[in-house]
């Protein structure tokens, strides 16, 4: 009799890959082969957030699980920790004593995930790493603990926020080491970055395919898109515009592979010239002729920018036909803008927008306005998640996503409110939909590129 426990250990595994993470648990304790076929699923990541940090030590954390069998450590692949317990106002002891332990069992490690200050406790234990290729990390670090840092070699991403002094200026030499494998460089809120040592880093990374430099007070705009002509496979960049307005001149404009754009506003002027501004860094991009498939907008200093058609016609009206997600963070919209969004980009998928304040009639206008896209799937609701009262914010029930969903063609994700609803039709063809909570994702910056 051919049961599942009779399938081989790779089928079973290739089966459960897709399952969803918080399912695996219930799978190992269905028979001794589930468990043994699950197992390197169920350690793959060891994720620690601020839910696990509020519940400890009263929770196992997967760090004492691998301590109390060693064994499973093989099967490690990446750690995130998005956060560190406390313990009379200090990083807790034991928990930064079991996870560095934990990380030099894990030979197999490939991605160290670690924005918080008490990554210096975990250096020491990321040394014999061989196949770590990804890291994200604090980089408020002293000159021994950069030091230590520079001895990692094989890196192909490398996230870095919050840099110190010390490790920008060894910023130069590390990237000449990591020249033959680093893809994808982000540096995030780095006050003593300056053009001088981003020049020196850049012109030793002729390989990246990716470059963030944002929330880096003397890096701007032009600073970073003169310096893209050191980086010819370019596929995704992220930068901070200013009030600047200087000319951007390079005779060989080398964006060509740019598919993913990224721009962290940053307009004081009174009235703003962003309108400007952003002009013309659409004229630099678009000069190289890239087709964006990704773009993203945030001005995070004014309070609910408004974007008009004309300020969006830089972006639209050269990349309209390829692009798939579209953000506009702390930026209002009104529907005229939206319509015009809809109407223009036929391949859609994924729209991160603020929905407007509004009354019943107004929902009924603004699902219409939504309807105009035939290739829009996921909708997300961005003002659910800033800052200030939102009167007449708009909450959807089930029965206000289930007539959102019956009109937008192909709409199968709304994120709202801290849920992420989905819908799919019955074999009647009535649509039938559920959510779940969604948790933010800390391990991601707002300018990465997003999953359709």
């Amino acid at each position: 009799m051919v049961s599942a426990d009779n399938l081989n250990f790779d089928v079973l595994e290739l089966i459960f890959s897709f399952l969803a993470n918080k399912d695996l648990p219930n799978v190992a304790l269905v028979s001794r082969s589930f468990y043994t076929a699950v197992l390197p699923r169920l350690y793959r990541i060891l994720p620690f957030k601020q839910s696990h940090a509020k519940r400890y030590p009263k929770i196992v954390s997967p760090f004492d699980a691998v301590l109390a069998h060693p064994g499973l450590a093989v099967h490690v692949r990446q750690v995130d920790l998005q956060c560190v317990p406390l313990y009379k106002s200090n990083p807790h002891s034991v928990f930064l004593r079991d996870c560095t332990r934990t990380l030099a069992l894990c030979t197999n490690l490939q991605t160290f995930r670690c924005s918080v200050p008490s990554f210096p406790c975990f250096l020491p234990s990321l040394e014999n790493k061989p196949r770590l290729t990804s890291m994200r990390i604090n980089g408020f670090l002293t000159t021994k603990q950069v030091e230590l840092l520079l001895q990692l070699t094989s890196l192909e991403s490398l996230v870095v926020d919050s840099a110190s002094w010390t490790l920008i200026d060894a910023l130069p030499r590390w990237a000449a080491s990591l020249k033959e494998t680093l893809e994808s460089l982000t540096l995030y809120v780095a006050p003593d970055l300056n053009e001088t040592v981003l020049k020196s880093t850049i012109l030793e990374l002729t390989r990246l395919r990716a470059l963030h430099v944002v929330g880096c007070q003397n890096i701007d705009h032009i600073a970073v898109l003169h310096l893209t002509e050191h980086t010819p496979l370019l596929e995704s960049l992220a930068l901070t515009a200013t009030d600047s307005t200087c000319p951007l001149t390079i005779a060989n404009p080398t964006l060509t592979h740019l598919q993913h754009l990224a721009i962290d506003g940053r307009w004081h002027q009174s009235p703003s010239n962003m309108h400007t501004v952003l002009a013309a860094i659409m004229r630099h991009v678009n000069a190289a002729g890239p087709l964006l498939t990704s773009f993203v907008l945030r001005v995070p200093d004014r309070a609910k920018t408004q974007l008009t058609t004309s300020m969006l016609k830089p972006v639209l009206d050269a990349h309209a036909a390829t692009l798939r997600t579209l953000s506009f963070i702390d930026c209002a919209l009104g529907l005229d803008s939206v319509a015009h969004i809809c109407n223009l980009c036929n391949v859609l998928q994924r729209l991160e927008i603020g929905f407007p304040a509004m009354d019943t009639l107004g929902q009924v206008g603004f699902t219409n306005t939504i309807a105009r896209s035939f290739s829009l799937r996921v909708l997300v609701d961005l003002s659910s998640h800033s800052h200030g009262p939102q009167a007449h914010k708009l909450t959807l029930t089930p029965e206000g996503v289930k007539n959102f969903m019956s009109n937008v063609r192909n709409l199968r994700t709304i994120i709202t409110d801290g849920r992420v609803w989905t819908g799919q039709r019955n074999a009647v063809g009535e649509m039938e939909v559920s959510f779940e909570r969604h948790a933010l994702r800390q391990s991601m910056h707002w300018f990465m590129p997003r999953k359709y």
